[in-house]
């Protein structure tokens, strides 16, 4: 038995086809040979779970890794998730913008108080006075 897989990483891989013999017509990229005497497993009915055959490239052996499809109820569970998580983000950017706001409304009024310090100096001169 020959199994054409797609690796997902150096010791496994992700089973796309199964050959009961190689064709030697055709080029395979990932191939493996299991030997003349290997078995064929089938998955566990694992109930809400989808099974996926794999290859155990170094031991060459098949197994079915198992996982759980993403239901309506996670990415509604997610997008809620990522919802709360965008709101906390908003909250701390507005808190942030109001503290540069008041910053530079603190800023502008020492800014017009030295202009109107400036304007008072330039009327005392004007008149004669002296600084």
């Amino acid at each position: 038995m020959h199994i054409v897989y797609q690796p997902e990483n150096v010791k496994i891989g992700r089973v796309t086809e199964i050959l009961s013999r190689r064709d030697a017509d055709r080029e395979y990229k990932h191939i493996v040979d299991m030997g003349d005497d290997a078995l064929m497993i089938y998955p566990d009915n694992i109930p809400g779970m989808t099974s996926v055959l794999k290859v155990d490239l170094t031991k060459k052996t098949l197994f079915y890794d198992y996982y759980a499809p993403e239901t309506l109820e996670t990415k509604i569970q997610a997008l809620e998730k990522e919802n709360a998580d965008l709101k906390a983000q908003l909250t701390e950017a507005q808190s942030a913008t109001l503290e540069l706001h008041e910053g530079q409304t603190q800023q502008d009024a020492k800014i017009q108080e030295a202009n109107n310090a400036t304007l008072e100096l330039y009327e005392l001169i004007a008149k004669g006075g002296t600084v």
